[in-house]
C-alpha cells in the first residue's frame, strides 16, 4: 500500500436549519433544511485529495446506521481511502444540528463519536499512522487521543499538523502540548485563540512565545475578512492576504485555509514565501465563491443507476462464463477427467472472483478502482484453492480421478460445491483482509 496523508477525526452528516425569522418565542420555527457531508477532517482530506494528494481517513462511525452509510458512500466518491474507518455499535451517529437566522447561527449540537470510541486500543491506528506520510489531527479528538497520537507519531518519525474545530475546543490544542514534539503547522481562528487562555496578544512581536504555547513550527490565525497572520517558531511572521471577488458562503474557509498551507508544507514549500500565500489565498477563493464547504464536495444521494450498472458491467459477463463453463463442463467432463477438473477449477475461481467482488462492494472498503480490482483478482486462486480442499475427500477415494461409478448427475453435484465452495472463498478473503487492513474489531 503506497504512502499517504492520514487525517484523523470526526465526519460528520451537517444539517442546517435555516429559519425565515427569528419568532424568539416559538420552539418549532419554519424554514427550510440543507444536508450535506462534513466535518474538519472530511473537508481536509477532501481538499487535499484535490489537491493532488492520496489520502486515508481515521474515523469512527455507528454500526449498521443509514447516516453512516450516507458518510461511507461520499468518503468514496471523494477518492479518500477508507480502510481505516472504523465501526462500532455503542457509539452515537456522527451528526452537526445548526440553527441559522441571517446568516448567524442560533444553536447548534454536535454529535461525534470519536470522542467516545476507544481509537487507543485499536491495533489499527499505529498501524495507519505507520504507513503515512503526514499525520493531520483536528480538536474533535479528546487532550489524550491527541498526546497518545502525537507520542505515537514522534516515535515513528511521521509529522503532524493539527486544526481547531470550535472555540469550545481550541484549548485541547494548549493542553495537549508536548516537550519536544512539535506539530508542523497548527491552524485556528481568531476567536479560538482567544479562548486559549494565553496571556499575550497574538501580534508578530510575539511569534516565538505563540508557537512555543501551541508546540508549532508554523500558527496560522485565521482572521476573517482581514485575511490570516502566519507565525513561525523563529520569530517571523507574514499574513495571508483574503481573497476579492464576491463571497457566496464563509463556510470551510478556514478549513480550505489549513489544507492549502499543508499541501505547500508536503510540497517542501516555506509557508512564509510569496507563491504559498498567493496559493493559499487562490484556494480560499474557490471554497467561499460557491456553497461547498470544501474544494470538490460529494452529493449526498444515491446514484442507484450508475452503482447498478458498474455492477451490472462485472457480473453479467461473469455469469455468462458461468454457465459456459457448465455446459463445457458437462460435456468434456462425460469424455474425460482433464476437462471436468479444468473447467470446475476454472468456475471456481471466477466464482471467487465475483464473492470477492460482491463483499467488497458492501463493506464500501475498496471503492478506489485499483484497489477494488486488485481484491476482486485475489479471488481467482482463493477459490481454486478452496474448491481443491473441499473436494479432498472425494480424491481420497479416488472417485474424482478415475471418475468410477461416476455419472452426470454426480458430476454436476461435484461442479456446483466447487463452485460454492470458491464464492465462499472469495467471501472469506475480503473479509479477512479488511479486518487486517482497517484493524477493526
Amino acid at each position: 500500500m503506497a504512502k499517504s496523508v492520514l487525517v484523523i477525526g470526526a465526519v460528520l452528516l451537517d444539517v442546517v436549519g435555516i429559519a425565515r425569522d427569528n419568532q424568539e418565542n416559538s420552539a418549532d420555527k419554519i424554514g427550510s433544511a440543507k444536508f450535506s457531508v462534513g466535518g474538519v477532517a472530511f473537508n481536509v482530506a477532501s481538499n487535499l485529495c484535490y489537491l493532488g494528494h492520496r489520502c486515508q481517513l481515521y474515523t469512527c462511525l455507528k454500526k449498521k446506521s443509514p447516516i453512516s452509510e450516507i458518510i461511507k458512500r461520499s468518503i468514496a466518491r471523494m477518492s479518500i481511502g477508507v480502510d481505516y474507518v472504523v465501526e462500532e455499535s455503542n457509539i452515537p451517529d456522527a451528526s452537526y444540528i445548526s440553527l441559522q437566522y441571517a446568516g448567524k447561527s442560533i444553536a447548534c449540537l454536535t454529535s461525534s463519536p470519536i470522542d467516545d470510541a476507544d481509537i487507543l486500543a485499536d491495533k489499527g491506528l499505529a498501524r495507519a499512522i505507520s504507513r503515512a506520510t503526514h499525520v493531520v489531527l483536528e480538536t474533535n479528538l479528546s487532550v489524550q487521543q491527541i498526546r497518545a497520537i502525537r507520542k505515537l507519531c514522534r516515535d515513528l518519525s511521521v509529522p503532524t499538523s493539527i486544526l481547531a474545530v470550535s472555540d469550545a475546543k481550541a484549548n485541547r490544542l494548549v493542553r495537549s502540548r508536548m516537550e519536544n514534539c512539535k506539530h508542523e503547522l497548527v491552524g485556528l481562528s481568531s476567536l479560538e485563540y482567544s479562548k486559549l487562555g494565553l496571556d499575550f496578544e497574538p501580534i508578530p512581536a510575539r511569534a516565538r512565545e505563540i508557537c512555543d504555547a501551541l508546540s508549532s513550527k508554523w500558527v496560522c490565525i485565521s482572521r476573517g475578512a482581514e485575511g490570516a497572520d502566519l507565525f513561525n517558531e523563529t520569530g517571523s511572521h507574514s499574513r495571508i492576504p483574503a481573497p476579492r471577488g464576491a463571497v457566496v458562503d464563509l463556510l470551510g474557509a478556514g478549513d480550505a485555509l489549513f489544507s492549502a498551507l499543508c499541501h505547500c508544507t508536503l510540497k517542501g514549500m516555506n509557508l512564509g514565501q510569496p507563491e504559498s500565500e498567493m496559493f493559499a489565498t487562490g484556494v480560499i477563493a474557490q471554497v467561499i465563491g460557491t456553497h461547498r464547504p470544501n474544494l470538490n464536495d460529494a452529493d449526498i444521494s444515491v446514484d442507484e443507476k450508475e452503482e447498478n450498472r458498474v455492477n451490472a458491467l462485472f457480473l453479467i459477463p461473469m455469469f455468462v462464463i458461468l454457465v459456459a463453463l457448465v455446459w463445457i463442463g458437462l460435456d468434456l467432463g462425460t469424455r474425460s477427467v482433464e476437462g471436468h477438473w479444468a473447467s470446475t477449477l476454472a468456475a471456481a475461481g471466477i466464482s471467487g472472483c465475483v464473492g470477492s467482488y460482491i463483499f467488497s462492494k458492501r463493506l464500501g472498503k475498496f471503492e478506489e478502482p485499483r484497489e477494488l480490482w486488485l481484491h476482486t483478482i485475489m479471488g481467482l486462486p482463493v477459490g481454486v484453492f478452496v474448491a481443491i480442499i473441499t473436494s479432498l475427500p472425494s480424491l481420497a477415494g479416488s472417485d474424482l480421478v478415475s471418475f468410477e461409478g461416476f455419472n452426470r448427475t454426480s458430476m454436476v453435484v461435484h461442479f456446483v460445491m466447487s463452485v460454492a465452495a470458491g464464492f465462499l472463498g472469495g467471501l472469506t478473503l475480503t473479509r479477512t483482509i479488511e479486518r487486517w487492513a482497517g484493524g477493526t474489531s
